[in-house]
């Protein structure tokens, strides 16, 4: 069908990427388009590495062509949401990137660090295109990742379900929250999804909130658990700064965002997230205001309030989600029909080049520094520092002599 686009590549490091962009593969295998998944192997942090293995040993390899390592023939497109252990070596024309969320942490997701290396960007609609527009192509497609999905309908519940989707590291809420939250469990059923990094991340912050949460919740899921899955189950969504908020208004599911005052801010700019909550399109709460939390739970579920979560979905989506999948075929159409081959497409690539190799002088530099600090901070250096001092003395009061 297509003239220019044969063989293409994806790369899934976890099922939350998977979960996100596998409705695109399955469209392009759907058009005759051959497409391989990569799945890199991991060798640093052994709980990331697990994390990588458990979530490869999960997928349907009759189904799909999967592999570990980079084969030698040239891709047409490679599809990635961030550059990964296994893009340097993976042969291609032009590179996409596929959406992973919509932003909460734009230092992130909208950095030249994290985006140079794309030709193209999948957006989910005309906010996120206007922003990504500066690193290279955009393609507006809608969310993809709910393509099929069908909204249960939770009419005539005796008792609704709260879904906890808590971030991890330091944006994370769930130190803070669980008290209040768990006063509610009689009158709600409580779930939790923990954050697939506070799943597997060996460190003592994780480590920690792991224990944490064995010891105060009942329905804990795994991050390996499909999210559209555990918001078909749920009435209201509580979460923090994480891009759970907006799968839970793609899905048309009321949220609650709990956010630190201190993490408004990223740099001069204010998150995503926290300009919904000033506009009233999303209930904010705080450390302050923790304590109305059944208030706010009551307030979400009114005809109100889901008014202006519908308004907030036709702002960021561009389409109803079962209608994702017609746009990305016209993203394809015209990549076929050559949207990368423009004058300004290959300065666009020649500047990409520009980029890497000053990356890579940053990086050089990174790392002489860090050889350098280990030599200072070494117990051989220290000792002959110490020897230097004793010498110097010994001038000194040679010269007094």
């Amino acid at each position: 069908m297509y003239k220019n686009i044969k063989n293409v590549a994806i790369i899934f490091q976890n099922q939350i990427q998977y979960d996100s962009a596998i409705g695109l593969v399955d469209i392009m295998m759907s058009k005759g388009i051959k497409v391989d998944i990569y799945v890199p192997t991991y060798n640093g942090n052994k709980n990331v590495g697990d994390m990588y293995e458990e979530f490869y040993k999960t997928l349907d390899t009759k189904k799909y062509h999967i592999f570990r390592e980079a084969k030698t023939i040239l891709y047409d497109l490679l599809f990635e949401t961030y550059e990964s252990e296994l893009s340097p070596y993976i042969k291609r024309k032009y590179t996409i990137k596929y959406p992973y969320g919509l932003t909460t942490k734009g230092d992130v997701s909208l950095s030249l660090l994290v985006n140079y290396i794309f030709d193209g960007i999948l957006c989910y609609g005309d906010d996120d295109a206007e922003c990504s527009k500066n690193f290279g192509v955009t393609f507006k497609i809608g969310n993809i990742k709910y393509l099929k999905t069908k909204t249960v309908p939770r009419e005539n519940i005796e008792k609704k379900t709260i879904l906890y989707l808590p971030t991890y590291g330091d944006l994370c809420s769930i130190e803070e929250i669980t008290e209040e939250l768990l006063k509610l469990k009689n009158e709600y059923n409580i779930i939790i999804k923990p954050h697939h990094a506070t799943e597997y991340k060996q460190n003592e912050q994780e480590e920690n909130r792991r224990k944490f949460i064995k010891e105060h919740y009942e329905n804990v899921y795994s991050s390996k658990e499909k999210l559209e899955n555990l918001l078909n189950k749920c009435d209201v969504v509580l979460t923090d700064t994480s891009g759970a908020i907006f799968d839970a208004v793609s899905l048309k599911k009321p949220p609650i965002m709990y956010y630190k005052k201190e993490n408004e801010k990223f740099g001069d700019y204010v998150m995503l997230p926290i300009q919904c909550i000033e506009k009233g399109y999303i209930q904010g709460i705080t450390k302050d205001t923790i304590q109305n939390l059944k208030q706010y739970i009551e307030r979400v579920q009114t005809e109100e309030y889901k008014k202006k979560q519908e308004e907030l979905f036709k702002k960021l989506f561009i389409c109803e989600n079962n209608e994702s999948g017609k746009y990305f075929e016209k993203c394809l159409e015209e990549i076929d029909n050559g949207i990368f081959e423009t004058d300004y497409s290959k300065i666009h690539k020649n500047m990409v080049e520009d980029i890497k190799k000053l990356y890579q002088i940053s990086y050089n530099a990174g790392e002489l520094t860090n050889e350098i600090n280990k030599i200072y901070n070494s117990k051989s250096w220290k000792i002959i520092t110490k020897i230097r001092n004793i010498k110097n003395i010994f001038k000194k009061n040679k010269n007094i002599e």
